[in-house]
């Protein structure tokens, strides 16, 4: 109930949409001082729409509190262009799908920071052909994702998401996800590629999946056609349910038929140690991976690879 009169608890709010100036009722959970600032977003919609267009470079802009409703548009939108480059920029208590979804190639989002915000941090949506596997060459790098994605609802990650599951509205091929620092992503999880020939790695992922269950730091699935991305040298820790203890959390996921997918060189360190939810480090059930060389400690179960593969001809694969 949107009702000023119900307010009865620390903590809660209420707007009042009928007057000329919008008015934000707050039951604050402590005693606020002169230094406390209370901000209700008016913005709506994308800030910046890139469309059919190239060489653009955004640089150390702070986009706060814009609220978007519509999933294709992000605070900044780069739609069927190439050579945008976002750098520099920070990202704070933004609402919506993503603060930044990108269709096209070349593009780069480095040294940005995505704090505090209902939407994801980026979109890849599509641009792509997986007829062709000719690469998109988006590179995601160097970023820093805290406490993102709180409004996803578990349809994408909190930091970086590549489509969403089991939507085939955009072919993503041969982006890169790298150099990252991700962590505290509770309500989603933290990176989730839906395309082909991904490279993920040296990211280091953390304190997340406390509000799920049946989902992975890094996470995949849903398509056989989801085939060939690189999972390496990421560090992976400190992850697992506070809620749910009857599925499992895990440290990377391969799902519903993704197959063909490497993870080398990655440690991946749980903290089942109070036996609060079960933990695996890398469970897979598509066919055709290759897990080696991985260190993995404090989860149930190191490795765990499962039988869904009747589309894709077995569970073949190296472990």
């Amino acid at each position: 109930l949107n009702l000023a009169e119900e307010l009865d608890v620390p903590g809660e709010f209420c707007i009042d949409w009928n007057i000329d100036s919008l008015a934000l009722y707050y039951y604050p959970p402590y005693e606020l001082s002169d230094d406390d600032v209370l901000q209700l977003s008016v913005v709506k919609g994308a800030s910046f729409i890139c469309e059919d267009t190239s060489n653009i470079v955004f640089d150390g802009i702070k986009f706060t509190g814009i609220r978007n409703v519509d999933r294709t548009q992000g605070v900044i939108t780069v739609d069927n262009s190439d050579n945008i480059e976002i750098r520099n920029c920070t990202f704070t208590y933004n609402d919506g799908s993503a603060n930044i979804v990108i269709t096209g190639e070349e593009n780069t989002v480095e040294a940005c920071g995505f704090y505090n915000c209902g939407a994801s941090g980026v979109l890849l949506l599509g641009g792509g052909d997986y007829e062709t596997l000719e690469p998109q060459n988006n590179v995601i790098s160097n970023n820093h994702f805290y406490n993102t994605g709180s409004s996803s609802n578990n349809s994408q990650a909190g930091a970086v998401t590549t489509s969403t599951y089991g939507h085939t509205e955009g072919a993503t091929v041969g982006n890169t996800i790298t150099n990252n620092l991700i962590h505290h992503i509770y309500g989603a999880v933290s990176v989730q590629f839906n395309g082909v020939e991904y490279d993920v790695s040296n990211n280091e992922v953390s304190n997340g999946l406390r509000e799920l269950a049946d989902y992975g730091m890094i996470y995949t699935g849903a398509r056989p056609i989801i085939q060939g991305t690189t999972i390496n040298y990421n560090y992976i820790h400190d992850f697992g349910s506070l809620k749910n203890d009857s599925v499992a959390t895990n440290g990377i996921y391969i799902d519903d038929w993704a197959s063909g997918q490497t993870a080398y060189n990655n440690i991946i360190v749980s903290n089942n140690t109070s036996n609060v939810a079960t933990t695996y480090a890398i469970y897979s059930v598509g066919a055709y991976q290759n897990f080696k060389y991985n260190i993995m400690a404090n989860s149930n179960r190191g490795v765990s690879q499962g039988s869904r593969t009747t589309l894709v001809g077995g569970s073949n694969g190296t472990l």
